[in-house]
C-alpha cells in the first residue's frame, strides 16, 4: 500500500494474536472436532441475535465473541473458553424447552440468561485466567509450539530417511537405523509438550464445562447476568426458572453428572445459590 503523504509504500503489519487468543484457537479446535458444529441459519441466527444483544449493553461491547451451536443431545451445557468464544450444546436448548418450573419465564428469556452468564464470564476473562491458574503461563507457551514441534519431528524423520540413505553407507548401520531414531526422538519431544498443554487444557475443560469456576467468580457471572438480561429488556427471573430445570435434571438422574452445566455443580448448591441471588436483587423482584 502506498503512502499518500510520501508517496512511499507502506508494510502493514498485522496484529500479533496475544497467548490469550492463540490458547483460544487450541481449545476451539478440539471443543468442535469432538462434535459436529449447527451450521443451520434458522438456529444460529436467533440465538446470535440474542447475544449480540447481551453484549452491546455488556461492559466490553468491544469484545469479539464467537459463538459455537455443537449437536450434542446428551450434553446438557454451555461454556465459555478463552479468546471470546461460547459453546451452547443442542441438549441445552432441548432442557430448557421440554423441562417444567416452577418460574415460568419465556424460552428466549432463559436463553438470554444462558448466554448472559457464559458471557460474563468471557468479559471477566474467567476462562484465561483459569488456564493460567492450571498451568504457569510459561507453560502454556511452550504448549502453543506443540503442533510445531510434532511437524519438526516429522520433517526430522523425513530428514534422517534422505540422511539415512548416505550415512549407512558410511556407518555400515542399515538405512532404517537412523530414520527409526529420528522418528523415536521426534515422538518423545512431541509428547512431552502435547502432556504438558493438553494436560492445562483437559483441566480447564473440566471447570469450563463441569466443576464450575470458584464461587467467587461464579457469583460475579450469576450477578453480571442479571444486569445484562435488565439492560438488554429480558426478564431477569429467567435465572430462577433454569436453576429450576437443572435441579429436575439432576435430581432425576437423567444425565451423566460430566454431561450437565455447572449451574447445577455440587461446588456451589442450588439453595446457596439462590440465596445469593436474592440477597442481591436490586433491579428485579425476586421469587419467594
Amino acid at each position: 500500500m502506498m503512502d499518500a503523504s510520501t508517496g512511499a509504500e507502506r508494510i502493514e503489519v498485522s496484529p500479533t494474536p496475544s497467548d490469550e487468543q492463540r490458547a483460544g484457537y487450541f481449545v476451539d479446535n478440539l471443543i468442535v472436532s469432538a462434535t459436529s458444529e449447527i451450521a443451520d441459519p434458522s438456529i444460529t441466527n436467533p440465538i446470535n441475535r440474542v447475544l449480540a444483544k447481551l453484549l452491546s449493553v455488556s461492559e466490553k461491547p468491544e469484545l469479539t465473541v464467537t459463538l459455537r451451536v455443537l449437536n450434542d443431545p446428551l450434553v446438557v451445557n454451555a461454556g465459555a473458553g478463552p479468546g471470546g468464544h461460547i459453546y451452547l450444546y443442542t441438549g441445552m436448548l432441548d432442557m430448557l424447552t421440554a423441562t417444567p418450573s416452577e418460574v415460568n419465564t419465556p424460552l428466549m428469556h432463559q436463553l438470554a440468561l444462558v448466554l448472559a452468564h457464559e458471557l460474563a464470564h468471557a468479559v471477566h476473562g474467567h476462562p484465561w485466567t483459569a488456564l493460567q491458574t492450571r498451568q504457569r503461563h510459561e507453560d502454556l507457551v511452550n504448549g502453543l509450539a506443540v503442533g510445531g514441534m510434532v511437524v519438526g519431528g516429522l520433517v526430522g524423520a523425513g530428514a534422517g530417511a534422505y540422511l539415512g540413505s548416505k550415512a549407512h553407507r558410511r556407518s555400515g548401520l542399515p538405512f532404517d537405523f537412523w530414520t527409526e531414531r529420528l522418528m523415536h526422538a521426534g515422538a518423545a519431544a512431541g509428547g512431552i509438550a502435547g502432556a504438558t498443554f493438553f494436560g492445562s487444557v483437559g483441566q480447564f475443560l473440566s471447570i469450563a464445562f463441569q466443576r464450575g469456576y470458584s464461587r467467587a467468580d461464579e457469583r460475579e457471572a450469576d450477578r453480571t447476568a442479571l444486569q445484562y438480561l435488565v439492560k438488554a429488556q429480558y426478564d431477569p427471573n429467567a435465572i430462577y426458572s433454569v436453576l429450576q430445570k437443572f435441579h429436575a435434571l439432576k435430581r432425576h438422574d437423567r444425565h451423566s453428572a460430566g454431561l450437565v452445566h455447572h449451574f447445577s455443580a455440587d461446588e456451589y448448591p442450588l439453595a446457596e445459590r439462590l440465596e445469593d441471588l436474592r440477597s442481591s436483587a436490586h433491579s428485579w423482584k425476586a421469587p419467594k
